[in-house]
């Protein structure tokens, strides 16, 4: 289940987030194919919504079980804490 979109505009990125496997992608908008990039590292983990920081490079994502706010790795979608919003 698609829990959130994010995009990359510099290099046309988009990754996607997945409710039911806990897990990130990225989607190929002109042929639709889904790759895994990885899970997040904690099944608890349900990100609801993720964005990306273009001036950061950075991809973040909230988690509904915690309400955590996470940063999430772009090469192997490991999610880090950063704190309770």
């Amino acid at each position: 289940t698609t829990g959130g979109l994010a995009v990359n505009c510099a290099n046309r990125t988009i990754y996607v987030t997945s409710t039911s496997n806990d897990a990130v992608y990225t989607l190929d908008d002109s042929t639709g194919a889904v790759t895994l990039v990885g899970p997040y590292g904690d099944a608890a983990v349900v990100m609801h919504g993720i964005e990306f920081d273009e001036s950061t490079g950075t991809l973040y994502g909230m988690s509904s079980h915690n309400n955590g706010f996470y940063s999430i790795n772009r090469s192997t979608g490991a999610a880090t804490l950063i704190g309770a919003a």
